[in-house]
């Protein structure tokens, strides 16, 4: 391993600080994580499907197919207290494991993992299982997300309530 690689480790440390930005709900640290141009891509693939690694939002309706203006947007959304869905917010926890790097070349770095986030409002708690699929752009000022693809593990939201926290 060349030393300009990163280690599964230092992976989980970024992804760790990912989710404990979110269930802090500190949505502008969580947005500095990612990268100010590019490809930036945040998406909830549709469930019931089982073969959500291929499926594309550009031909099938995703939960959430966010590019930089739209998730900008979405936090500028989550933070007014005239957004109702999560006014008072909802508690949540992110958890990640399985991490495994699949592929890392010149300052860019594939990575997939199991998540589970835990939705707690109104005395009820939901679980989000999924497949997450990132790719990592390493940087002067560290690493950054460019691509965050969530394959839920479930077969319908209804009984979820709305998609209103990031997953």
């Amino acid at each position: 391993m060349a030393k300009t690689d990163l280690t599964r480790t230092e992976v989980e440390d970024f992804l760790f600080q990912e989710a404990d930005f979110l269930d802090r709900w500190a949505l502008d640290d969580w947005l500095a994580l990612w990268v100010d141009s590019g490809e930036l891509s945040y998406q909830v693939t549709p469930t019931g499907e089982d073969n959500a690694a291929e499926l594309d939002p550009d031909k099938v309706m995703f939960l959430i197919a966010d590019d930089r203006f739209r998730l900008e947007q979405r936090i500028v959304r989550m933070k007014k207290t005239t957004f109702h869905a999560e006014y008072v917010r909802s508690r949540t926890r992110h958890m990640y494991g399985h991490v495994q790097i699949i592929t890392q070349d010149s300052g860019t770095l594939e990575a997939d993992f199991n998540a589970a986030v835990y939705r707690t409002k109104k005395g009820k708690t939901v679980v989000y299982p999924s497949r997450v699929r990132a790719r990592l752009i390493k940087m002067e000022s560290g690493l950054r997300l460019q691509r965050k693809r969530i394959e839920l593990d479930l077969d319908y939201l209804a009984n979820m309530g709305a998609m209103t926290i990031i997953l």
